[in-house]
């Protein structure tokens, strides 16, 4: 037996399918690298999704923010959709950087076996943490759409609930720390609902701070089905993406009823929100501001002007989809919140009035007056 296992007793267990906790009665370097080992190789809690197509401009920003965790058991995944602006570029020079610093830090622990324990037991402490982040980047050969690139995220995923995140906005430095400790008081929640700012960009290059209040969850408790969905289809609060926490399985369970092959820009956030709202026992909104949208002139929104037509089939295909998997109860309430959603789309330019408002005519007018959904 190593000298240094010796006489040596320790318990390991686990706990909330994280952490790994180590109870030495002997101090021994050996039993410090067993203990490291078994981290880096559980499962984390959490993954971040980060779907990237061209935002090469705010990318290392918003990943820097994620590198900054207090709590860096989590694992990352980004999903390139076939940039063309050197994205893709600066994921992989960060995941290879992360490999490098990974075999640097176990090379050194190797060769400092000599130093003083005090001093070993620093160090393997900062490397834990700085190790325990896992990272993955996948990249679409083709531009699949913001939905299926988000599919694929999810689908690589290991951890038990998803984060998702824009790829130029900011997460706080104690996000994945306060959802973990949520997630520890409340055990196999489905979705946890935060609140979020929204940060405008100033004249001077600086931010500006604004409560994101639509984004806001509407109640600051647990919410049990079937009282989930119409938090949200009621309100027309809080159908983004982002400001969530959900359960990986909600997630596969979702993607198996929609088209695979179908390539949505616009509003795939509104479809999958429904349907994850749906389909969860269990709700929880809790009352911490951990997201940062960042409102930019070039954002999806301010770009729908030389994509008018793609923004409309985007969201004919949207409620259609609803109509089909949504429960009948809630399909007015989802058809009202669309128009009201496309009508706010709408006036931003001139040019979507013009060709949105007839459609709007055409198609919703009767929806709207009957309070049905058969004119779809």
């Amino acid at each position: 037996m190593d000298k240094c296992v010796e006489n040596t007793f320790y318990i390991i267990f686990r706990i909330q399918n994280s952490s790994f906790y180590l109870f030495q009665h002997k101090n021994s370097f050996p039993l410090q690298i067993l203990l490291l080992t078994l981290s880096l190789n559980s499962q984390p809690l959490i993954s971040i999704i980060i779907p990237v197509y061209n935002k090469k401009k705010y990318l290392q920003n918003t990943l820097n923010f994620v590198f900054a965790q207090t709590n860096k058991f989590f694992e990352l995944v980004c999903v390139d959709d076939s940039s063309t602006d050197g994205s893709f570029y600066i994921l992989n020079d960060q995941l290879k950087l992360i490999n490098d610093y990974k075999e640097q830090s176990g090379s050194n622990n190797e060769s400092n076996q000599n130093d003083s324990f005090g001093q070993r037991e620093n160090d393997n402490k900062q490397l834990n943490n700085q190790l325990r982040m896992k990272m993955k980047v996948i990249r679409n050969e083709q531009n699949k759409g913001l939905l299926k690139a988000r599919q694929i995220g999810v689908e690589h995923a290991t951890g038990e609930y998803i984060l998702n995140l824009d790829a130029d906005d900011l997460i706080n430095k104690r996000t994945i720390e306060k959802l973990t400790e949520q997630l520890r008081k409340h055990k196999d929640i489905d979705i946890i609902h935060f609140r979020e700012t929204i940060l405008e960009i100033t004249q001077n290059g600086g931010y500006e701070r604004n409560q994101f209040t639509w984004a806001d969850p509407q109640k600051y408790s647990v919410v049990k089905k079937p009282n989930i969905l119409p938090l949200i289809t009621k309100t027309g609060m809080g159908f983004s993406a982002h400001g969530k926490l959900i359960k990986r399985s909600l997630y596969l369970k979702i993607f198996n009823t929609l088209q695979n092959d179908q390539h949505i820009i616009y509003s795939e956030d509104f479809l999958q929100t429904v349907l994850l709202y749906e389909q969860a026992q269990s709700y929880l909104g809790v009352n911490i501001t951990l997201y940062n949208y960042i409102q930019r002139e070039d954002g999806a929104i301010m770009q729908v002007a030389s994509q008018t037509q793609k923004r409309i089939e985007d969201l004919i295909y949207v409620t259609k989809s609803l109509k089909q998997l949504v429960s009948q109860e809630h399909q007015w309430d989802i058809m009202k919140n669309v128009v009201t959603f496309m009508i706010q789309a709408s006036q931003h330019n001139c040019k979507i009035k013009e060709q949105f408002y007839p459609l709007l005519n055409k198609e919703w007018k009767q929806v709207l007056k009957k309070g049905q959904c058969q004119s779809l």
